[in-house]
């Protein structure tokens, strides 16, 4: 699979951890940036992770939505939040309770 490079904004570091605890095993690296005088902070990342993949971890993990809202490729990234963004907008299907990301299909317990 190929690594690809992401970035995201966060309200604060510890919704960065909690992203970092959930994936870690997936990330080759990582670097994460605070802003001066505010909580917001970015996180810059390298996966071999699709994107939709990506948003459906961190829609999946207690307020991180702005996280899942504003990730996108690192050349693509503009911090604007894409407030539409849901599990159900990605694939996810609560009848079968399976998740159709772009390139497979996943069953969840």
């Amino acid at each position: 699979m190929e690594l690809k490079k992401y970035k995201l904004r966060a309200e604060c570091s510890n919704d960065v951890v909690n992203f970092l605890n959930n994936i870690h095993t997936q990330l080759h690296s990582f670097k994460f940036e605070r802003w001066k005088n505010l909580p917001d902070c970015q996180l810059i990342f390298s996966t071999e992770l699709a994107l939709d993949e990506i948003q459906y971890c961190l829609l999946d993990i207690e307020d991180c939505h702005v996280m899942a809202q504003t990730v996108q490729p690192y050349r693509l990234y503009t911090g604007n939040r894409n407030y539409e963004l849901t599990k159900k907008v990605l694939g996810y299907d609560e009848n079968n309770k399976t998740f159709n990301f772009s390139d497979k299909t996943i069953k969840l317990d």
